[in-house]
């Protein structure tokens, strides 16, 4: 009988131990973000965005092919006194030795990411929570970072030290530095998980919630839950920002300021400015932020809300005097590179708010002020009613391609602001002019405002500096906006798609191609040709580093040092083989990014898209250069 009870007590235990293993496999690395937390992200390992590592590999290996890592080394020790040198590649040995039992593959491959982000006024700490592949991985990453820790005690000279502590079946080791450093680093491994946190009471705290199944998170807000009732499935991301949390934690920072300094008149008035700025700026309640893939698409999506009182506050009232856009796509040529299109922000209410508010607390700034607006008055310009009040905020601006006319390969740029009164803002600008010329060096550039004769209503910017640079701007107001230029004919192609002369974008091709629905007005809507414009800046580093040699020759005929010019030598040369490692991320393409009104009252929507070139594309972008044309190896 005995037997058969301790066979019967055998089994419990081992089937206890059964269920024990898989529990710790299974708990929620969402659990270790603080409930308040002000941001709180969330991220997994998406099979589907695995093609796209192949990308980050082949430019991690041109840079090592390259060996970018060794010439920055080289170029930042090459003045180093050789003790000095010395000793630094010694204590990086030490660093090497230190980090050698993490894998850079291990962290790559991790299969989770939690991260806060909270105040304790007013300090932001931090808690990052991984989940490794494996425990082995996990048990690695905190062997590494525990050497790490008895190294800067050893360099320290006894000034740190390093704590050992238990929080359940998770094990701690806290970097202890002076008294008065508000953060104390600490590591902590539970199983596959690794943790991280700015001091060793947060560390406790996340893994006192990790480990207890009805701790709630800061995903477990209802606000949170309702909101992604409006987004699609978080496949690869969820992010939250809090900003009702945000401005309550930095509501602290003036009581802070108070309990150091409780008799200082000063303090007590900083703490107050604090306190007022805090309240005009406290207008987003809270955002909640999904990316998710799909064939060839990185997506994400925002549903944001904001706070009941937000159009009572300063930045509301100047986030919201413009009007949305009305067909925005009417607005722009069917061939331009870019575009962007935003309500703005009404630099009036803040310009009136702010000078209201400091003639208010400070009154001995009533004599600067008195000054300021006794040099307006001489200057015959108010820069408030004359200027700030003519312009509301919207703004378009639109990049052309180049045009054929005049030979440049530059594209084409035009600037749209919306205005009040044009006549006014016309007349500053001619008055502007003429008082420039006056100055000698302004004069010898030929500085000019003339009408221009086939376009109603605009004046080309003559300047000799200008023309050297291969641009011709213009100014010019029409339907009470002002439209700038780069050179007239881009103003005209601008004209005329607003007077339905020339072709504007298709709405149903776009919608098309990045799979999205856009109904109704748009507060903001911007598109990109990221690839475009990544093969740009690789072309410009490719032509900087071609360039050195004459700059160098130059500098050495003015007497410079050989030895003097080698570091600058060597960072140059750098370039190219920087440009090969940027191009390699031209995998990412366009992007279009859409915010509208959202479903519920003081509520915003946005939808994003990045289109990826897809592994097996004939004639990689990557082989292209900004122009399309195919780039040479030796760049």
């Amino acid at each position: 009988m005995n037997l058969r009870r301790m066979t019967l007590a055998v089994a419990l235990l081992a089937s206890l131990a059964a269920l024990r293993a898989p529990a710790a496999e299974k708990l929620d690395i969402k659990r270790a973000v603080p409930p308040e937390s002000y941001l709180a992200i969330y991220a997994k390992n998406n099979p589907e965005r695995d093609y796209q590592r192949t990308y980050l590999k082949e430019a991690l290996q041109t840079a090592r092919d390259e060996h970018i890592g060794r010439r920055i080394v080289d170029i930042i020790t090459s003045k180093a006194p050789k003790d000095k040198l010395d000793q630094a590649r010694e204590k990086w040995n030490e660093v090497k030795e230190a980090l050698e039992p993490i894998k850079g593959k291990a962290i790559l491959d991790a299969k989770e990411l939690a991260f806060a982000e909270l105040m304790v006024a007013p300090f932001n700490h931090y808690v990052i929570a991984v989940r490794e592949k494996s425990a082995d991985n996990a048990a690695d990453c905190f062997k590494a970072t525990s050497r790490m820790f008895d190294l800067a005690v050893k360099w320290s000279d006894g000034k740190l030290s390093v704590e050992d502590d238990d929080a359940g079946d998770a094990k701690m080791k806290t970097l202890r530095l002076p008294k008065k450093s508000p953060y104390h680093p600490t590591i902590a491994k539970l199983g596959d998980i690794v943790l991280f946190a700015s001091t060793p009471k947060l560390a406790k705290s996340s893994l006192e919630q990790l480990q207890d199944s009805d701790a709630e998170s800061k995903f477990e807000d209802k606000r949170f839950a309702e909101a992604l009732e409006h987004l699609p499935k978080p496949e690869d991301t969820l992010l939250i920002f809090d900003g009702a949390q945000l401005w309550k934690s930095m509501g602290e920072i003036g009581d802070f300021i108070r309990h150091e300094k409780p008799d200082d008149k000063d303090a007590e008035k900083a703490a107050k400015v604090i306190d007022d700025v805090l309240n005009e700026v406290a207008i987003i309640d809270y955002t909640v932020n999904v990316e998710y893939t799909e064939d060839g698409q990185n997506r994400g999506a925002v549903y944001g809300k904001l706070a009941d009182n937000y159009d009572d506050k300063v930045l509301g009232k100047a986030l919201t005097q413009g009007k949305p856009f009305t067909d925005w796509e009417k607005w722009v040529p069917a061939d331009a590179k870019s575009y962007s299109l935003c309500t703005g922000v009404n630099l009036h209410v803040i310009y009136d708010a702010l000078l209201n508010y400091v003639r208010d607390e400070f009154p001995k700034s009533h004599e600067a002020l008195d000054h300021w607006a006794e040099i307006q008055e001489k200057a015959g310009v108010n820069l408030d009613e004359d200027i700030l009040q003519n312009f509301s905020g919207e703004t378009v601006s639109i990049m052309l391609p180049p045009e054929g006319d005049n030979g440049s390969k530059n594209p084409q740029q035009v600037i749209a602001l919306k205005c009040k009164d044009p006549d006014k803002i016309k007349e500053l600008l001619n008055r502007a002019v003429e008082h420039l010329n006056k100055f000698p060096a302004v004069q010898s550039q030929n500085l000019s405002l003339d009408d221009v004769d086939d376009l109603e209503g605009f004046q080309e910017v003559h300047a000799n500096f200008f023309a050297m640079g291969g641009v011709q701007p213009v100014i010019g107001f029409k339907d009470g906006w002002m439209i700038i230029g780069s050179t007239k004919g881009a103003a005209k192609r601008y004209v005329d798609v607003r007077d339905g002369k020339a072709d504007s974008l298709d709405a149903k091709k776009i919608a098309k191609k990045f799979g999205v629905k856009i109904d109704g007005d748009v507060y903001a809507v911007s598109y990109t040709d990221v690839g475009a414009g990544i093969r740009q800046f690789a072309d410009g580093l490719d032509y900087a580093g071609r360039m050195a040699p004459l700059f160098l020759s130059m500098a050495s005929a003015k007497g410079a040092k050989a030895e003097d010019m080698k570091p600058i030598n060597d960072a140059l040369s750098l370039l190219p083989s920087v440009a090969k490692v940027v191009r390699k991320f031209d995998f990412l393409e366009d992007r279009l990014k859409v915010t509208y009104e959202g479903p519920e009252d003081n509520t915003f929507m946005q939808q994003s898209v990045t289109l990826i070139r897809q592994p097996g594309e004939k004639e990689n972008a990557k082989d292209k250069d900004s122009d399309g044309n195919k780039a040479s190896e030796d760049k």
